[in-house]
This record gives structure tokens, C-alpha cells and sequence, in this order.
């Protein structure tokens, strides 16, 4: 995967945004052990601002503080 210098990646799975492939290689291995797992996609957190999706509610805190804090 190559490095994007500009933009936003979103990650096909839950659509979350990244800024760079770097970022989106390392969140798809959230992924990768949530199918592990067997966790169902209705157990991720979804933004009430924007609906994109989180796997865990650390990441849907995060993403409120950054995007939606203002």
C-alpha cells in the first residue's frame, strides 16, 4: 500500500476516515480480529453527527473530540 499525501482514505468496512494508507493498514487490523472474534457489525458505535462507524467506543470518543468538538 502506498502513503496518500493529501485527503482522506475511508475504510470500506465501517467507513471511517484515515488520513493515509499507514493509518488504514493498521485500523484494518481491528477488522481482522473482530472477525476473528465473530463480533457482528451491530456491536460497533456509530457517530450520531455523521454515522461512521467505530469498533470500539474509544475510537467513537476519539472521533467526536476531533471532529466534532468545535
Amino acid at each position: 500500500m502506498t502513503e496518500q499525501p493529501t485527503g482522506e482514505i475511508n475504510c470500506q468496512v465501517c467507513g471511517v476516515g484515515l488520513s493515509n494508507a499507514l493509518e488504514l493498514e493498521e485500523h484494518m487490523e481491528v477488522h481482522a480480529e473482530q472477525r476473528a472474534e465473530g463480533e457482528p457489525l451491530q456491536s460497533w458505535h456509530a457517530c450520531m453527527f455523521c454515522g461512521k462507524k467505530f469498533a470500539a467506543p474509544e475510537e467513537l470518543r476519539n472521533h467526536h473530540r476531533t471532529a466534532h468538538s468545535k
